[in-house]
């Protein structure tokens, strides 16, 4: 039957969720310092965007590669925009609970400066893996295409932060969910983002080979 053919769809799948699976560990694995987070998520998009192609290679190669290549870039931007995050969620927390109405512009302030910080986030590592700038082009890059792509970008930010957000209001009786997270998660959204990065953003900057 087609169905068990090596080369039929099943197969194809169950390839596909396996090195989702390895990139998913290697990322993890890659994360435990934190500060080098962002050159581990550079590196995952590095794998995930050849992935969309089907030229991802070997898995652990490329990925260690794009790692040490784009680790100062990566982490620069990382260790930054992990600062501004903690500030801000910091100012959220205080103006939050202190009940004073003064303050009520300057928790609107660190709501916005969290969420640019993060949508920025979301473009930054992808543009790490896919182009070879400056980081200081990087991020303006990343300002320019997810104002230019906002339809795509909202699609990305619900694809990155719904999920989690879901997992963590699910009873801890679904912990099996969790378990899902560590095997397929975090790799498994970098790929259904990297469709959109591939075929709806990131090809608008590439000239044609034709």
């Amino acid at each position: 039957m087609q169905i068990f053919n090596i080369e039929g769809p099943l197969f194809s799948f169950l390839n596909k969720m396996a090195d989702l699976f390895v990139v998913n560990i290697l990322f993890i694995l890659c994360c435990i310092p934190v500060v080098t987070i962002g050159a581990s998520c550079t590196a995952m998009y590095t794998v995930t965007l050849k992935m969309v192609h089907d030229k991802e290679g070997y898995l652990a190669r490329s990925f260690f590669q794009a790692f040490k290549e784009n680790f100062r870039q990566a982490t620069t931007v990382w260790c930054i925009a992990l600062f501004v995050l903690f500030i801000s969620l910091a100012d959220i927390r205080i103006f939050s609970t202190s009940g004073n109405e003064e303050y009520r512009l300057l928790l609107i302030g660190a709501f916005l400066l969290f969420f640019v910080t993060f949508l920025l986030l979301l473009f930054i590592f992808p543009l790490l893996a896919k182009f070879s700038n400056s980081l200081k082009q990087t991020v303006k890059n990343a300002f320019l295409m997810e104002a230019r792509h906002l339809p795509f970008t909202l699609c990305i930010l619900v694809i990155t932060a719904v999920p989690p957000v879901i997992t963590a209001l699910l009873p801890q009786s679904l912990g099996f969910v969790y378990i899902l997270w560590l095997l397929f998660g975090f790799s498994l959204t970098a790929y259904a983002n990297s469709f959109f990065f591939e075929f709806k953003i990131f090809n608008h900057y590439i000239p044609d080979e034709g």
